[in-house]
């Protein structure tokens, strides 16, 4: 479905797991893209997955599980390691029937 607010596509699947991602530009706004297409939904507030985006001339995204933090050097390192993380204690996670 096409959402004219956004000028993008709203995609038709639903969110398991909460991640929050800070910075700007296009690195980031292709991150959060990625990790939407993951199956995650992004939060506003700092999550227990939290990712953020450096774009200082090189980029680079510092992925934070919980306490842990990780470099990584591309953004299907970084979904990658979101998406195989932990879910963070006491969470429920939606399973899709897919």
């Amino acid at each position: 479905m096409f959402d004219a607010a956004t000028g993008g596509f709203v995609l038709a699947q639903t969110a398991t797991r909460e991640v929050s991602v800070e910075g700007q530009g296009n690195a980031a706004f292709w991150t959060r893209r990625a990790l939407e297409r993951r199956g995650f939904r992004i939060v506003d507030r700092n999550a227990h997955l939290h990712v953020i985006v450096v774009d200082n001339g090189t980029c680079g995204w510092r992925v934070h599980i919980g306490h842990a933090a990780y470099d990584s050097h591309s953004l299907r390192e970084a979904t990658e390691l979101l998406a195989n993380s932990i879910p963070e204690p006491g969470a429920v996670e939606k399973r899709s029937n897919r």
